[in-house]
Order: C-alpha cells, then structure tokens, then sequence
C-alpha cells in the first residue's frame, strides 16, 4: 500500500499540500537558516492571563517561561524541549503551544532555544537542555518537587537524555517524562527506521544527515544521553508518556524505549496513533487522531504535576 493511502484520511490534505524533496541535495545548514527565519505555522496571540518571561542561560541560550498571571509562588512547572531534528527549530515556532499548555495545566511552561547542529553538534544543544533543568530547580517561582520535563521528536531525545543525566549525576528530581515522537535512536536499527515514506515526512535519508551533523564531533561510541535508546539502565527513571504515530520512521525506537521502561519498573504510558505520520499531531491540531494525541499528553502531563517526587 503507497503511503498516502496508510495515512488518516484527515492528515492527506496537508501532505498533499507539502512537496516533495531531493533529500541528497539538501544542506542542512541552509534549511536551518531559511526554517529560523521563517515565522511559525501557529503564530502567538498572547493571552491575557499568560505572562511571558525571557532570561538566558549564563552562555547565551534564550529562556522563555509562559505562566499564568494567577500564580506567583510554588508553580508547577514544565521545561519544554522543542523539536526540528537537532538542527531547527526556535522558541518562537513553539511559542503558541507552550502557552496553550501553560493554560491547560495551570503550569509555568519553560521553553529553551538551544544550540543546533550542524554549526553546535552535542554536547551543546543537550547542555543547553540539562541547564535549563537545573536553572528551573532553582527559580523560586516552581514548585522544585513538581517538575517534569519533556518535548516532541528531538526535544523528546533531549528529554530522555536529561532523565538519564538527572540520575546518574544526582540532579533535580523530575515528576515525569513526556516523550512524545521520540528521535532517540542514531543507529536504525529498527523495521519502522527503514519504512517506506515519502519525503513530504521525516525519513530515513533525512533522518541520518541530521544524527550525522548532530554526533559530528564523534568517531567512537556514541554518548547515551546523545542516543538514549542504546542504554542499558533504565531504573529509577522518571514516569513517562511515551508516543509514537503509526505511520513515522520513529515508531519502533518509541515503542522499544517505553518497554525498556516497563521493564525496568518505570510506570509509563505508551501510545501509538494509527494513520498518523511524523509531527502531523503539531501541524493538524484540528485531525480527530491529533486530538486524541494532544489530550492524551495532557492527561499525562497534569498527572506527573499534581504529584510531589
């Protein structure tokens, strides 16, 4: 079956409007650029009962922190990684949803714009990401026993890598982890990462040069926080929502990753969509299956706030 015919009714129309590309002709650095400059598909309306904070991290990155105007003291809060395959992506194309999160949970939402590759390969967007754990553990505002961390596709990765971080080194304790779509698996190893898609999605070819710019700077073993998946301790790892979309090269590693969980006694959530396709949830918010997705994370996420760890 071709792969538009796998997909969700709902979802073809937005990738019968998205061309198609010559993935070996790409330059990641140029897409970077002209995807930065770009404005994002859901624009900010500020709401009235939001505040917006920025700050930076001491090497630079931008912070950004959406919190209800309410709530001055003992905030829940939520540190948001977004994603763009470790090489795009800003704070301002995620802005709107983390203030639509900060208002469905009550949350402080606290968002990061860290380094990408292929001009910052890890360790420094992942830095970037564990400092801003450690910056929101210290800001009098958030309630430190009532922090979860999590994001979409490489923020997701990101996410992962910092739980694995935050234990083994003694950091701030996290109520939960939400991995949603995660790209945390640099070796394709799985039946979903060699998946027939088109290049109007995330794919295989794309997929590689950017785990190519992202771990250019290694030759030998490749770090765990860069690739969680290739862990092999998974206790006394956070509560997680894990999910994947059927249709995505992403899926196994996703489903794999919640197992390991499982396995190692980490109560978690696993969610796979049917018909769904890499980030369709994000860009088709209005889609039953996207719906479904978007109020299943929510469900989680208002979990892991309301309890202390």
């Amino acid at each position: 079956m071709a792969f538009i015919d796998r997909i969700d009714p709902e979802l073809r129309p937005l990738l019968e409007n998205i061309p198609q590309v010559d993935i070996e002709s790409l330059d990641l650095a140029v897409i970077a650029q002209f995807a930065r400059a770009k404005p994002p598909v859901f624009p900010l309306v500020p709401h009235p009962n939001i505040e917006i904070l920025d700050d930076e991290l001491a090497i630079g990155a931008r912070i950004r922190t959406f919190k209800p105007k309410a709530q001055s003291a003992d905030i829940p809060a939520f540190v948001y990684y977004h994603g763009g395959g470790f090489f795009t992506g800003n704070l301002e194309t995620n802005d709107s949803l983390c203030q639509t999160l900060a208002l469905a949970q009550g949350c402080a939402v606290v968002a990061v714009d860290y380094r990408k590759a292929p001009e910052e390969p890890y360790p420094a967007g992942f830095s970037d990401c564990y400092d801003t754990l450690l910056w929101a553990a210290a800001n009098p505002l958030f309630d430190k026993s009532r922090i979860a961390v999590g994001g979409i596709s490489a923020g997701a990765g990101m996410a992962a890598g910092v739980c694995l971080k935050a234990r083994d080194e003694g950091g701030p304790a996290i109520a939960g982890q939400v991995l949603a779509i995660p790209c945390i698996d640099h070796r394709f190893k799985t039946a979903s990462s060699q998946m027939d898609v088109d290049t109007r999605v995330w794919n295989t070819a794309l997929a590689k040069k950017a785990w190519a710019a992202y771990l250019k700077d290694f030759s030998g073993d490749v770090p765990t926080y860069a690739s969680p998946s290739i862990a092999t301790d998974f206790d006394d790892l956070p509560p997680a929502f894990v999910s994947a979309e059927g249709e995505d090269i992403l899926r196994d590693e996703a489903v794999e990753y919640a197992h390991n969980l499982m396995r190692a006694g980490v109560p978690t959530d696993l969610r796979v969509y049917a018909g769904a396709f890499h980030g369709s949830f994000a860009y088709s918010p209005n889609a039953k299956v996207s719906q479904q997705h978007f109020g299943d994370l929510n469900v989680a996420l208002a979990r892991f706030l309301t309890q202390s760890v």
